[in-house]
């Protein structure tokens, strides 16, 4: 299974970029772009013989159709075909699996010091409760609780200053639907930078950032 089985699709904006495109096209854009999104660096070789299987095409239908499918392409510093706005998608996927993941490990190593320190309470306890003594007293057992302090606070330094690590995928649509043609990111860029002239992170960022995104842009053109 690849590591982000779901792409999220932004229909409006695609249908509106692929408006020029006849019904062939349409279907061998969209499996290149599932293609690359399944690949590890969420690109494609630059080898028309392995496009052509991608786009569900022989090669005397890719090679006409070529030009204008990957129009939407480019090629980076190692000769491969990216998509700048999958590029974009991963990036957010990836920043949210992050957190998952470390949300994941403090809640583990929190379970682990629970039981930890349950284990020494009673242990100590038995062990001479009416005149504990210098030389006999047990130390309390050494926890993981310093390191699960320390990944909860570099989380939250981080939180406190990037909007990003805390949007769900609805929170990205609903800001993009509320700001059409902008930069995403970029104004990601320029809401961190004030959020903490705001006091910090709004209980709701996703509909904070939204509300912010719609008033931000209003008026402005990208």
């Amino acid at each position: 299974m690849a590591k982000f089985p779901a792409l999220n699709l932004y229909t409006d904006a695609f249908i509106a970029d692929t408006i020029h495109l006849n019904a062939a096209q349409t279907g061998a854009y969209i499996m290149l772009l599932m293609a690359a999104w399944r690949s590890d660096d969420c690109r494609l070789p630059d080898d028309d013989k392995v496009l052509a299987r991608y786009a569900r095409m022989n090669l005397r239908q890719w090679l006409p159709n070529k030009p204008l499918i990957m129009s939407f392409w480019r090629k980076d510093s190692e000769n491969k075909w990216y998509q700048s706005r999958l590029i974009d998608e991963r990036t957010f996927a990836t920043d949210v699996r992050n957190k998952n993941v470390m949300a994941g490990r403090i809640s583990a190593l929190k379970r682990h010091n629970s039981t930890l320190t349950d284990v020494g309470t009673s242990v100590q306890l038995k062990s001479n409760p009416l005149s504990p003594s210098p030389t006999n007293t047990l130390k309390p057992p050494v926890t993981d609780s310093s390191v699960a302090g320390v990944l909860k606070n570099e989380i939250g330094k981080k939180v406190s200053h990037d909007i990003q690590t805390m949007l769900s995928f609805d929170g990205l649509t609903k800001a993009k639907r509320n700001a059409p043609g902008w930069d995403i990111y970029a104004l990601m860029k320029i809401y961190n930078a004030g959020i903490l002239d705001r006091g910090g992170l709004p209980g709701d960022p996703d509909r904070a950032f939204a509300a912010w995104c719609a008033a931000y842009t209003k008026g402005k053109k990208p």
